[in-house]
C-alpha cells in the first residue's frame, strides 16, 4: 500500500507531467510553424533579390556568373535554387544532382505557374514529401518574362533546425520537471507529516494514553481534524476521571452497606429473631438499605448510609437481651445471655467492630437498615 505522501507524490507529479506534456507539444508545434514561416518569409526576400541577377544573366545569357552566384549562395545557405529560361530549360541550379540537367527542360510544382508569369507558393504540412516549403516567381526584365525561379528548403535541412529546438525544448522541460518533483516532494512532505502526528497520536489513544495531544498549528484541514482529536482526547480524559471517580464512590457506598447489611444479619443469627419486632424492622431495613445507595446515587445524594434510631442501639438492647435470654432459657450468666448482649454490643458499636477488624470508614452509629 502507498503512503499519503507517495499518493500526493505521485498525484503531483502525474498531474505536473501531462500538463508539461501537452504544454510541450503544443510550444514545439508553434515553434515549428514559427520557424516554417521564418523559411516562408526568408525565400520572398532571397526571390526578390536572386530575381533581379537571374534577369541580367538571362538577358545577356550568361548562365556562368548566375552559376557562380548559386553556388556561393549555397555555402551560405540550406536553399535549393533553380533557374529556368522562358523554354522550362535549366539553365543554373545550387545542388549537384540538379547539374547533370542543365539544358534540360525540368518539372517542379510551381514552375508552370512562375514561367505563366504567377508567383506560386506553397507549404508542405507534415513529412509527405521531400520539401516543406518553396516558392516560384517568374524573371522579369522591363516587362518582358525571361524565365523563372524557384527556391525551396529540403525536409532533411529543416529537420536538424527542427530537431534541435526539440531537444532544447525537452532540456527546457527536464529542468521544469525536476523543480517540480522538489516542490512535489516537499508538498508532501508538509501536508503528510501533520498525518502521521495524528495518526501516532491516534495509536496512542487507542492505546490507553489518554494525555496524548496532537498539538498541531495552522488551519488547514488537518490542523482543524488534529484540534478536534485534541478536543476529543481532553474530553475522554475528563470522562476516564470521572468514571474513577465514580467508581471510588460506588465501591465506598457498596462497602458500607455491606458492612451494615453483614452486622444485622449477625444480630438476626445471634437472637433478634426471637423479637418479632425487632426482626420484622430488620428486615425492612435491609431491603429498603440495599436499594437506597443506588436510588441516592441516581438522585444526586451522596452514599451515606441513615442511622438506627436510637431506640434501636441503647434503649432497646437491654429489652432484646431480655426476650433472648428467655427464650433461650437461661440464667444471667449462661452462653444464651451472652449471645443476646453481643450482636446488642455490636449494633452500639458498628465503628468499634469495623475499627477492630481494620476496616475504614468505621462510625459511632451504624447504617442502619431499619433507618
Amino acid at each position: 500500500m502507498l503512503s499519503l505522501r507517495q499518493k500526493l507524490v505521485l498525484s503531483h507529479l502525474g498531474l505536473v507531467v501531462l500538463a508539461m506534456a501537452l504544454a510541450g507539444l503544443y510550444v514545439l508545434h508553434q515553434m515549428e510553424q514559427f520557424y516554417l514561416e521564418q523559411l516562408r518569409t526568408h525565400l520572398i526576400v532571397q526571390a526578390e533579390l536572386l530575381a533581379e541577377e537571374a534577369a541580367e544573366s538571362l538577358a545577356a545569357s550568361d548562365f556562368e556568373s548566375l552559376q557562380q552566384t548559386l553556388r556561393t549562395l549555397d555555402r551560405e545557405s540550406a536553399m535549393r535554387v533553380r533557374v529556368v529560361d522562358a523554354g522550362g530549360r535549366l539553365v543554373a541550379a545550387t545542388e549537384a544532382e540538379d547539374l547533370p540537367l542543365l539544358g534540360q527542360p525540368i518539372a517542379a510544382p510551381g514552375l508552370d505557374a512562375a514561367l505563366r508569369g504567377e508567383r506560386a507558393m506553397a507549404r508542405i504540412e507534415g513529412e509527405s514529401g521531400p520539401e516543406v516549403v518553396y516558392l516560384a516567381v517568374p524573371v522579369l526584365q522591363h516587362g518582358v518574362q525571361l524565365g523563372a525561379l524557384r527556391l525551396a528548403y529540403a525536409l532533411e535541412d529543416v529537420a536538424a533546425v527542427v530537431d534541435g529546438l526539440r531537444r532544447a525544448l525537452l532540456v527546457g522541460l527536464g529542468g521544469v520537471g525536476v523543480v517540480t518533483v522538489a516542490i512535489a516532494l516537499f508538498l508532501a512532505a508538509s501536508l503528510a507529516a501533520p498525518a502521521r502526528r495524528l495518526a501516532q497520536a491516534a495509536r496512542q489513544l487507542a492505546a490507553g494514553d489518554l494525555t496524548t495531544r496532537c498539538g498541531e498549528r495552522g488551519r488547514d484541514e488537518i490542523a482543524a481534524a488534529a484540534h478536534a482529536f485534541d478536543e476529543m482526547a481532553a474530553r475522554l480524559q475528563g470522562y476516564e476521571a470521572a468514571r474513577q471517580e465514580l467508581l471510588a464512590v460506588v465501591a465506598h457506598d457498596l462497602h458500607s452497606g455491606t458492612m451494615a447489611l453483614g452486622m444485622a444479619l449477625e444480630a438476626l443469627e445471634r437472637g433478634a429473631t426471637a423479637d418479632p419486632a425487632l426482626r420484622a424492622e430488620l428486615l425492612r431495613g435491609m431491603t429498603g438499605h440495599s436499594r437506597r445507595p443506588l436510588a441516592n446515587r441516581a438522585s444526586g445524594g451522596g452514599g451515606a448510609h441513615p442511622r438506627v434510631p436510637a431506640r434501636h442501639t441503647r434503649g432497646t438492647a437491654p429489652a432484646s437481651r431480655g426476650r433472648i435470654r428467655r427464650g433461650g432459657g437461661g440464667s444471667p450468666g449462661d452462653p444464651g445471655r451472652r449471645r443476646g448482649a453481643e450482636p446488642a454490643a455490636a449494633l452500639r458499636r458498628p465503628g468499634a467492630a469495623r475499627a477492630g477488624a481494620g476496616e475504614p470508614g468505621g462510625e459511632r452509629n451504624p447504617p442502619c437498615p431499619g433507618g
